[in-house]
Protein backbone atom coordinates (compact mmCIF):
# COMPACT_ATOMS: atom_id res chain seq x y z
CA UNK A 1 0.00 0.00 0.00
CA UNK A 2 1.25 3.49 -0.85
CA UNK A 3 1.27 6.28 1.69
CA UNK A 4 -0.89 9.33 1.19
CA UNK A 5 -1.82 12.32 3.36
CA UNK A 6 -5.07 13.22 5.09
CA UNK A 7 -5.13 17.00 5.56
CA UNK A 8 -7.58 19.02 7.69
CA UNK A 9 -8.81 22.20 6.00
CA UNK A 10 -11.35 24.68 7.31
CA UNK A 11 -14.64 25.14 5.40
CA UNK A 12 -13.84 28.59 4.02
CA UNK A 13 -10.61 27.27 2.49
CA UNK A 14 -12.32 24.12 1.19
CA UNK A 15 -14.71 26.41 -0.65
CA UNK A 16 -11.86 28.36 -2.25
CA UNK A 17 -10.05 25.15 -3.21
CA UNK A 18 -13.23 23.75 -4.75
CA UNK A 19 -13.72 26.93 -6.80
CA UNK A 20 -10.12 26.88 -8.05
CA UNK A 21 -9.19 30.14 -6.30
CA UNK A 22 -6.80 28.52 -3.86
CA UNK A 23 -3.97 26.58 -5.50
CA UNK A 24 -1.39 26.66 -2.68
CA UNK A 25 -1.88 25.35 0.85
CA UNK A 26 0.49 27.05 3.32
CA UNK A 27 1.75 24.78 6.11
CA UNK A 28 4.46 24.97 8.76
CA UNK A 29 5.83 21.55 7.83
CA UNK A 30 5.65 18.92 5.10
CA UNK A 31 5.44 15.14 4.79
CA UNK A 32 8.53 13.04 4.24
CA UNK A 33 7.15 11.91 0.89
CA UNK A 34 8.47 12.50 -2.57
CA UNK A 35 6.17 14.51 -4.80
CA UNK A 36 3.79 13.85 -6.36
CA UNK A 37 1.63 12.29 -3.65
CA UNK A 38 -2.11 12.19 -2.98
CA UNK A 39 -3.84 14.35 -0.37
CA UNK A 40 -7.33 13.64 0.93
CA UNK A 41 -9.21 16.76 2.05
CA UNK A 42 -10.96 16.52 5.43
CA UNK A 43 -13.32 19.46 5.92
CA UNK A 44 -12.86 20.45 9.56
CA UNK A 45 -15.42 22.20 11.72
CA UNK A 46 -13.65 25.57 11.82
CA UNK A 47 -15.40 28.46 13.54
CA UNK A 48 -19.06 28.25 14.46
CA UNK A 49 -21.53 30.14 12.32
CA UNK A 50 -22.21 30.31 8.60
CA UNK A 51 -20.25 27.25 7.58
CA UNK A 52 -21.87 24.95 10.14
CA UNK A 53 -25.23 25.84 8.60
CA UNK A 54 -24.40 25.75 4.89
CA UNK A 55 -21.80 22.99 4.95
CA UNK A 56 -23.59 20.64 7.33
CA UNK A 57 -23.47 17.80 4.79
CA UNK A 58 -19.69 18.03 4.27
CA UNK A 59 -18.23 19.21 7.60
CA UNK A 60 -16.49 16.39 9.40
CA UNK A 61 -16.11 14.38 6.19
CA UNK A 62 -13.53 13.81 3.47
CA UNK A 63 -14.82 15.92 0.58
CA UNK A 64 -12.22 15.27 -2.11
CA UNK A 65 -8.62 14.74 -3.03
CA UNK A 66 -5.78 16.39 -4.89
CA UNK A 67 -2.28 15.59 -6.02
CA UNK A 68 0.47 17.63 -4.38
CA UNK A 69 2.79 17.84 -7.37
CA UNK A 70 5.45 19.96 -5.66
CA UNK A 71 6.23 21.68 -2.38
CA UNK A 72 8.07 24.99 -2.23
CA UNK A 73 10.11 26.05 0.75
CA UNK A 74 10.02 29.58 2.16
CA UNK A 75 11.93 31.46 4.82
CA UNK A 76 10.29 34.29 6.74
CA UNK A 77 11.69 37.36 8.43
CA UNK A 78 8.82 38.43 10.65
CA UNK A 79 8.83 40.83 13.57
CA UNK A 80 6.00 42.02 15.80
CA UNK A 81 6.92 45.59 14.91
CA UNK A 82 5.54 46.37 11.43
CA UNK A 83 7.71 49.47 11.18
CA UNK A 84 10.79 47.26 10.63
CA UNK A 85 11.40 45.21 7.51
CA UNK A 86 9.30 42.04 7.33
CA UNK A 87 9.71 39.69 4.36
CA UNK A 88 9.06 36.28 2.81
CA UNK A 89 11.89 34.61 0.91
CA UNK A 90 11.67 31.75 -1.56
CA UNK A 91 14.35 29.07 -1.07
CA UNK A 92 16.03 28.23 -4.38
CA UNK A 93 15.09 24.86 -5.88
CA UNK A 94 18.41 24.66 -7.72
CA UNK A 95 20.37 21.78 -6.18
CA UNK A 96 23.63 23.60 -6.91
CA UNK A 97 22.53 26.61 -4.83
CA UNK A 98 20.14 25.20 -2.18
CA UNK A 99 20.62 28.09 0.27
CA UNK A 100 19.95 30.97 -2.12
CA UNK A 101 17.00 33.09 -0.98
CA UNK A 102 14.89 35.34 -3.18
CA UNK A 103 12.66 37.97 -1.59
CA UNK A 104 9.12 37.62 -2.98
CA UNK A 105 7.08 39.67 -0.52
CA UNK A 106 7.54 42.32 2.13
CA UNK A 107 5.50 44.66 4.30
CA UNK A 108 6.86 47.58 2.26
CA UNK A 109 4.93 46.53 -0.86
CA UNK A 110 1.30 45.95 -1.80
CA UNK A 111 0.61 42.40 -0.58
CA UNK A 112 -2.37 42.01 -2.93
CA UNK A 113 0.08 41.52 -5.80
CA UNK A 114 2.24 38.81 -4.17
CA UNK A 115 1.72 35.50 -5.96
CA UNK A 116 2.13 33.55 -2.70
CA UNK A 117 -0.77 35.60 -1.28
CA UNK A 118 -3.06 35.41 -4.31
CA UNK A 119 -2.54 31.66 -4.83
CA UNK A 120 -2.91 30.79 -1.13
CA UNK A 121 -5.80 33.29 -0.62
CA UNK A 122 -3.95 34.66 2.40
CA UNK A 123 -2.77 38.21 2.98
CA UNK A 124 0.82 38.96 3.96
CA UNK A 125 -0.34 39.66 7.52
CA UNK A 126 -2.33 36.41 7.67
CA UNK A 127 0.75 34.42 6.63
CA UNK A 128 2.77 36.31 9.24
CA UNK A 129 0.18 35.55 11.92
CA UNK A 130 0.04 31.85 10.97
CA UNK A 131 3.80 31.29 10.69
CA UNK A 132 4.48 33.32 13.84
CA UNK A 133 7.05 35.94 14.76
CA UNK A 134 8.39 34.97 18.17
CA UNK A 135 11.57 34.24 16.19
CA UNK A 136 12.45 36.39 13.22
CA UNK A 137 13.40 33.53 10.88
CA UNK A 138 11.13 30.57 10.28
CA UNK A 139 10.62 28.00 7.56
CA UNK A 140 7.24 27.22 6.04
CA UNK A 141 5.99 25.44 2.94
CA UNK A 142 3.62 25.91 0.03
CA UNK A 143 1.90 22.68 -1.02
CA UNK A 144 0.80 22.96 -4.66
CA UNK A 145 -2.69 21.67 -5.42
CA UNK A 146 -3.21 19.87 -8.74
CA UNK A 147 -5.62 17.30 -10.23
CA UNK A 148 -8.34 18.29 -7.79
CA UNK A 149 -11.33 15.96 -7.43
CA UNK A 150 -14.35 16.88 -5.30
CA UNK A 151 -16.44 13.84 -4.45
CA UNK A 152 -20.12 13.71 -5.39
CA UNK A 153 -20.66 12.00 -2.05
CA UNK A 154 -18.31 12.89 0.84
CA UNK A 155 -16.55 9.99 2.56
CA UNK A 156 -16.35 9.10 6.24
CA UNK A 157 -13.05 9.10 8.12
CA UNK A 158 -13.54 5.38 8.81
CA UNK A 159 -13.07 4.71 5.08
CA UNK A 160 -9.41 5.69 5.44
CA UNK A 161 -6.66 3.77 7.18
CA UNK A 162 -3.45 4.51 9.01
CA UNK A 163 -0.60 2.30 10.08
CA UNK A 164 -0.98 0.74 13.51
CA UNK A 165 1.52 2.33 15.89
CA UNK A 166 2.17 -1.02 17.50
CA UNK A 167 4.08 -1.86 14.30
CA UNK A 168 3.34 -5.59 14.16
CA UNK A 169 0.11 -7.38 15.07
CA UNK A 170 -1.32 -10.85 14.82
CA UNK A 171 -4.26 -11.55 12.55
CA UNK A 172 -6.61 -11.25 15.53
CA UNK A 173 -5.38 -7.95 16.87
CA UNK A 174 -5.78 -7.75 20.63
CA UNK A 175 -5.88 -3.94 20.45
CA UNK A 176 -8.23 -3.19 17.55
CA UNK A 177 -10.05 -6.48 17.07
CA UNK A 178 -12.00 -6.66 13.83
CA UNK A 179 -10.75 -3.19 12.86
CA UNK A 180 -7.23 -4.56 12.44
CA UNK A 181 -6.38 -5.38 8.83
CA UNK A 182 -3.14 -7.32 9.37
CA UNK A 183 -2.76 -10.20 6.92
CA UNK A 184 -0.08 -12.05 8.85
CA UNK A 185 1.98 -11.85 12.01
CA UNK A 186 4.89 -10.44 9.97
CA UNK A 187 2.97 -7.70 8.15
CA UNK A 188 2.39 -4.20 9.47
CA UNK A 189 -1.28 -3.67 10.20
CA UNK A 190 -3.54 -0.71 9.50
CA UNK A 191 -6.60 0.57 11.30
CA UNK A 192 -9.41 2.96 10.39
CA UNK A 193 -8.87 6.64 11.09
CA UNK A 194 -11.04 7.55 14.09
CA UNK A 195 -9.98 11.14 14.73
CA UNK A 196 -9.15 13.88 12.21
CA UNK A 197 -5.60 15.22 12.24
CA UNK A 198 -4.96 18.62 13.80
CA UNK A 199 -3.04 19.55 10.63
CA UNK A 200 -2.30 16.44 8.55
CA UNK A 201 -1.35 12.80 8.98
CA UNK A 202 -0.17 9.87 6.90
CA UNK A 203 -2.76 7.40 5.67
CA UNK A 204 -2.57 4.27 3.59
CA UNK A 205 -4.42 3.90 0.33
CA UNK A 206 -7.90 2.54 0.96
CA UNK A 207 -7.97 -1.12 1.89
CA UNK A 208 -9.83 -3.25 -0.64
CA UNK A 209 -12.07 -5.89 0.90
Amino acid sequence: MNKAVLISIRPEWCEKISSGQKTIEVRKNRPKLKTPFKCYIYESYGDKGYFEVYHETTIGKVIGEFVCDRIEEFESEFYSDDSVFNAIYRVAEDEDFPDVLTAIASNEDDSKNFWICTQSCLSFDEIKEYVGYDKSEKTFYGWHISDLVIYDKPKELSEFFMECRRVYCTEKCEHYGADCHANSVYQKSVRPVKRPPQSWCYVEQEVEE
